[in-house]
């Protein structure tokens, strides 16, 4: 049997003190401090920042603390066959482990609602 290798991916806020938000109807809502969002993102192996990794079946753990935002991972080169994957969706917070093969070449990690502000890329060597 493969030994399978654990990734941590982690979804962070920063702490905000913002103690309310305004609700799609114009209106404003108390929120408590885990529903507030910040726009970071990391990944990390063993509690250190992942740079590069052999190319594998990894455990993802994501940690996400905010309804605003997801995690998706993302083959970029070789672009075919394309390799993307939403391992959250937006409306989950809380944790999640989501298994994944990750095949040799550039990958990217990121929101998909804020990808300009919350991405970072990887690369998978054989």
């Amino acid at each position: 049997m493969r030994q399978r290798k654990e990734t941590h991916a982690e979804e962070v806020t920063r702490d905000a003190r913002v103690p309310r938000r305004r609700r799609p109807d114009g209106g404003w809502e108390r929120v408590q401090p885990r529903q507030l969002h910040g726009y970071s993102i990391k990944l990390t192996k063993g509690g250190k920042k992942v740079e590069s990794l052999k190319a594998g079946t990894y455990k993802f753990v994501i940690t996400d603390r905010s309804t605003y935002h997801n995690f998706t991972v993302e083959r970029e080169k070789p672009s075919k066959p394309k390799l993307e994957k939403h391992l959250t969706g937006t409306a989950f917070m809380g944790t999640k482990t989501v298994e994944m093969t990750l095949k040799p070449g550039s990958w990217s990690f990121y929101c998909s609602n804020h990808e300009a502000q919350m991405h970072g890329d990887f690369k998978v060597a054989k």
